[in-house]
C-alpha cells in the first residue's frame, strides 16, 4: 500500500521527518518496505498574474502577454496556449530556469529545458508560460497551468504547491483491511503520536427533493449494506491538480474529475465506489443477486466474463451492469457526456469476492478491499464524502437527490470480548498498569468497560483476548518489553532429535555442494500433469490460477527451479528441498501430507585441466548412499523401478531401507525433458523423510582383525535383465563367513558380448578373523559363489 505523506498530513498532525514516521509505523506492525522520494523536476518556477494579452503582430496563433511577478516586476511573453488570458493566475518559467525534459522521441535521450531569452517571431519574450507537461507534472496537457485565485504572485510555485512528497510503500498484512487508506494509517499514526484524526469536512451540495432508486438485496449473506445516491447536473472535466499530484504520488493516472474522486474516496477512507450512468440504468432500480450458472457479463475491460452462480451480480431492472466488489460492466460506464450518476458504496462479503476475484484472474484495488473487510459503518459517509468532492470540483451547480436507499439487511455488530488486564501481564511477562493499557486500547479507538472491550468498526480482525494483548503491546512498544537473560544450563542442549537429523541432512549436502531450496507447495495442476496422471489436488481459493493445486511431488518444483537457471543460462544446478507432498484421503477430510527430501543434480560434476565431466546416476546414487551412511541408517539397496512415469525406464532405481521402499532416484524422463525445454539432463532423488529422521543405528564396535584378505575378482556374462543388485544379494544369500566384503567394479556392454547381454567385474574378498586363510578354502569359497550364480541366473565367465 502506497501512502503519501502529504495526503497523510491532511488527517492528523505529527511532527516526525519520514524516517522516523516509518520506524514508528514499523514497530507498531505496519512494516515500512520502501519509501519514494517524489521531486519536482524543474527550477526557478514562479507564480504570475496575467495582466494583459494581446495578439501578437507576426503570429495568428501567438500572443503577447504581459506578466506580473511582484515588487513591479512585469515580463513578457509570447504564448501559444489558447487558454492564456487575463487575469488568470499561471506557472512563470523564467530565464535560467530548468524545465522537464518531456518524453523522450525515437528512442533518442531528452534534455533539460533551459529557459533563455528567445525572439519568436521578432518578438522577445523573456520567460514561458509552463503547462503540467512541461513542468512534469502530467503526461500531457491541453493548455498552460490556471492557478486559484489565492496563489501568492511571485512565489515559487513549490512553496505554494506541495509538489515535494515522500510515499511509504507499506506492506499491509491481510488481516490489516483498514489499513489499506490514509485514514486508517492516519488512525495508527495518531495513536502512536497522541493526538486526533482530522476527518474530511463533508459539506454536501444543493439536494433536491426526490424519489430514491429502489434497492433490493437478494443474497444477504453476501452484501450486508448497499447505498445508492443520485448526483445530477455533473460535468466531466479534469480534476484539480492537488488531486491529480496526490493520485499519482500513488501511482493511480488521473482521468476526470469523476473518475478520480472515487479513486480519492478510495484511497481516501478505503472504501470502494462505483459511479453507473443513470442514463443506463433500466427502472431506475438495483438489484443485488447471485448470477444464475453460464451468466455472462461484458466487464470494463471488454472481456466477456463467464458467471457461475457463485458470483455476486449488481443488475438494474433488465439485466447484470457489475460484478459486485471486482469491476463494473461495460453496458453503465460513465463517460465523456455524463451528467446524472448512481454512486454504488456497498459492504461485500470478503470471502465471495475474493473467490470471485481468483476465478476471473480480475485483480483490483477495489476487490484488494473487499476481500480484507471495508468499514460497514462508514459506508454511507464515503459516500457522502464524493459527492462533497463532486459539488467541490464540478463546474456549475450538481445537485444530489435528497433521498437515497441504503439497505442494511446485515447490520454488521461489534461483539463485546470480554478482556482482563491481567491477561496481558500473563501473556507478556510484564507488567504494565491498568491505567497504560487503558490508554493504549482507547487511542486505537477501542472502548474499555468493566471487564469488556467493544472493537472499532474498522477492526473485524479482533476477535479475543490475545488479539488485545496484542494491540496493546504493539502500540507500547515491542521494544519496551525486556527480554530476560538465557538460563545458562550446565549441559549440552541437543534440541529436538528431528530437527537435529534435519541439521545433518542439510549440513551433509551442503557439504555436497547442493543447495537448499525453498518453493511453495503450491504450482498448477497443468505442471503437475506433466508428471504424474494422478488427479490434482485443487484449492478452494487458490492465490492465482499459477498455485491452484497442492504438489504431488517435490520433483515438479525442483524441476521447474533447473528450468529456470537454465533459462537464464545458469546450466549447473544442485538443489535439495526438504518439504511437503500431499495426497487425497477420505471423502471430506484434510488431504494427507508427507515430508520428503528432494535431491536434484544438473550440469558439471566435476572440472578439471584434465576435463569435464557431467553428473550422471551414479553420482547421484553415490550421494544417496553417502547420506543413509552419515546418518547411520544401515545399509540401503537398490532395485531396478520401471513404473515411475516421470523418470527414465532404464536408469530409474527405488531406493529400500531395511526391507522398507522409502523413495526412488533416477534420469528425468526424456520425454518430459523435451517437453520442457530442458539443455541439461536432470537426475532427481526423492525420498520418504521419516525414515531418515528416525534414530540412528546402534553402533557396534567390531575387533580389528590381525589376519591377511584375498581378493578374487569375476568377468560374469549376464543377461541385462539381471541388475548388479540381484547379483550382490545373490552372494550375499549364501552367507558364507569368509566373505568379507563384495563389490561391482565394472560394467561393459557391446564387443564380443551379445546385444542381450552385459559383462559384470565382481571383486570378492575373503578373510577369516580367527586365523590365515588357506589358498584351498579361498578357492573352495570362490567356486561356491560361482556355482550359486550359474544356478540362481544362468551366468557365464568371461575369459
Amino acid at each position: 500500500m502506497k501512502i503519501s505523506v502529504n495526503w497523510l498530513r491532511r488527517y492528523v498532525d505529527f511532527d516526525w521527518d519520514t524516517e522516523t514516521l516509518a520506524r514508528r509505523l514499523t514497530l507498531s506492525g505496519s512494516e515500512v518496505e520502501g519509501i519514494e522520494r517524489i521531486r519536482p523536476s524543474f527550477t526557478n518556477v514562479r507564480v504570475g498574474y496575467v495582466k494583459a494579452v494581446k495578439p501578437h503582430p507576426n503570429a495568428d496563433k501567438l500572443q503577447l502577454a504581459q506578466v506580473e511577478l511582484g515588487g513591479g516586476e512585469v515580463e513578457e511573453v509570447v504564448c501559444g496556449a489558447a487558454n492564456c488570458r487575463a487575469g488568470l493566475k499561471v506557472a512563470y518559467a523564467g530565464l535560467g530556469a530548468v524545465l522537464h525534459p518531456g518524453l523522450p522521441k525515437e528512442g533518442a535521450p531528452t534534455a533539460p529545458l533551459k529557459i533563455k531569452k528567445a525572439k519568436i517571431r521578432g518578438v522577445t519574450s523573456l520567460g514561458m508560460l509552463c503547462s503540467e507537461e512541461e513542468l512534469g507534472l502530467a503526461d500531457a496537457a491541453p493548455g498552460i497551468i490556471e492557478l486559484a485565485e489565492d496563489a501568492p504572485i511571485g512565489a515559487a510555485l513549490e512553496d505554494y504547491w506541495p509538489i515535494s512528497d515522500d510515499v511509504l510503500d507499506i506492506g499491509v498484512t491481510p488481516n490489516r483491511g483498514d489499513c489499506l487508506s490514509h485514514l486508517g494509517i492516519a488512525r495508527e499514526v495518531a495513536a502512536l503520536a497522541g493526538v486526533s484524526v482530522k476527518y474530511p469536512e463533508i459539506k454536501l451540495p444543493e439536494q433536491i427533493k426526490g424519489e430514491a432508486i429502489p434497492v433490493t438485496i437478494k443474497a444477504p449473506q453476501r452484501c450486508g449494506r448497499y447505498v445508492g445516491r443520485v448526483i445530477k447536473g455533473l460535468k466531466v472535466g479534469p480534476s484539480p491538480i492537488w488531486m491529480q499530484r496526490l493520485l499519482t504520488a500513488v501511482g493511480v493516472r488521473p482521468i476526470n474529475n469523476l473518475v478520480d474522486v472515487t479513486n480519492f474516496v478510495l484511497f481516501e477512507y478505503g472504501q470502494p465506489l462505483h459511479a453507473f450512468d443513470l442514463r443506463d440504468i433500466s427502472g431506475p432500480a438495483i438489484e443485488v443477486r447471485l448470477a444464475e450458472e453460464g451468466e455472462a457479463l461484458t466487464t470494463l475491460d471488454g472481456e466477456v466474463r463467464a458467471l457461475t452462480a457463485e458470483d455476486l451480480l449488481i443488475c438494474d431492472a433488465a439485466r447484470p451492469v457489475a460484478l459486485a466488489g471486482v469491476m463494473g460492466g461495460l453496458n453503465s460506464e460513465v463517460k465523456g457526456d455524463t451528467t446524472d450518476v448512481l454512486l454504488e458504496s456497498a459492504y461485500f462479503q470478503p470471502s465471495g469476492v475474493r473467490m470471485t476475484a481468483r476465478r476471473t484472474g480480475l485483480s483490483s484495488e477495489s476487490s484488494r478491499r473487499f476481500e480484507r473487510g471495508v468499514d460497514a459503518a462508514r459506508t454511507l459517509e464515503a459516500a457522502n464524502r464524493a459527492l462533497s468532492l463532486f459539488a467541490a470540483l464540478s463546474e456549475g451547480a450538481p445537485v444530489v437527490i435528497e433521498a437515497y436507499r441504503d439497505a442494511h439487511p446485515a447490520p454488521v455488530t461489534r461483539a463485546a470480548i470480554p478482556f482482563s488486564f491481567a491477561e496481558t501481564d500473563k501473556r507478556l511477562g510484564v507488567v504494565w498498569s491498568h491505567e497504560i493499557q487503558r490508554d493504549a486500547l482507547t487511542r486505537l479507538g477501542f472502548e474499555v468497560g468493566d471487564g469488556q472491550v467493544k472493537a472499532p468498526s474498522w477492526r473485524s480482525d479482533i476477535k479475543e483476548g490475545a488479539d488485545l494483548v496484542e494491540e496493546i503491546a504493539r502500540l507500547i512498544g515491542y521494544e519496551k518489553i525486556p527480554t530476560p537473560p538465557a538460563p545458562i544450563g550446565h549441559g549440552e542442549n541437543k534440541g529436538h532429535r528431528k530437527e537435529q537429523r534435519r541439521r545433518q541432512i542439510r549440513a551433509y549436502l551442503n557439504g555436497l555442494g547442493v543447495n537448499q531450496a525453498l518453493n511453495y507447495s503450491f504450482l498448477s495442476p497443468q505442471t503437475q500433469a506433466l508428471f504424474t496422471d494422478e488427479p490434482a489436488l485443487e484449492l478452494l481459493n487458490p492465490l492465482t490460477e499459477d498455485h491452484r493445486a497442492l504438489r504431488r511431488l517435490l520433483a515438479v518444483s525442483l524441476v521447474g527451479n533447473a528450468r529456470h537457471n537454465q533459462r537464464h543460462a545458469e546450466m549447473n544446478v544442485r538443489l535439495f528441498e526438504l518439504g511437503r507432498v500431499f495426497h487425497p484421503s477420505a471423502e471430506g477430510q484434510q488431504p494427507l501430507e508427507h515430508e520428503r527430501l528432494g535431491i536434484l543434480l544438473s550440469g558439471e560434476a566435476a572440472r578439471h585441466w584434465s576435463g569435464r565431466r557431467d553428473y550422471d546416476f551414479y553420482d547421484l546414487k553415490g550421494a544417496v548412499e553417502g547420506l543413509f551412511e552419515a546418518l547411520e541408517l544401515g545399509e540401503v539397496t537398490f532395485t531396478a523401478a520401471e513404473s515411475v512415469s516421470w523418470l527414465h525406464p532404464g536408469v530409474a532405481a527405488e531406493v529400500w531401507l531395511g526391507g522398507e521402499r522409502v523413495g526412488v532416484i533416477g534420469a528425468l524422463h526424456p520425454q518430459l525433458q523435451r517437453k520442457l525445454k530442458l539443455k541439461k539432463p536432470i537426475y532427481l532423488a526423492e525420498l520418504e523423510l521419516a525414515p531418515l529422521l528416525a534414530a540412528p543405528a546402534p553402533i557396534r564396535f567390531q575387533d580389528f582383525t590381525r589376519f591377511p584378505a584375498s581378493t578374487r575378482d569375476l568377468a560374469l556374462i549376464v543377461p541385462k535383465r539381471i541388475t548388479a543388485a540381484q547379483v550382490l544379494i545373490a552372494i550375499e544369500e549364501l552367507s558364507i563367513s569368509v566373505i568379507d566384503k563384495v563389490e561391482i567394479f565394472d560394467v561393459y556392454e557391446g564387443g564380443d558380448l551379445a546385444p542381450s547381454e552385459r559383462s559384470l567385474g565382481v571383486s570378492v574378498r575373503y578373510r577369516d578373523a580367527a586365523q590365515t586363510l588357506t589358498e584351498a578354502a579361498v578357492t573352495q569359497a570362490h567356486e561356491r559363489v560361482i556355482e550359486h550364480l550359474k544356478a540362481t541366473f544362468g551366468v557365464g565367465l568371461r575369459s
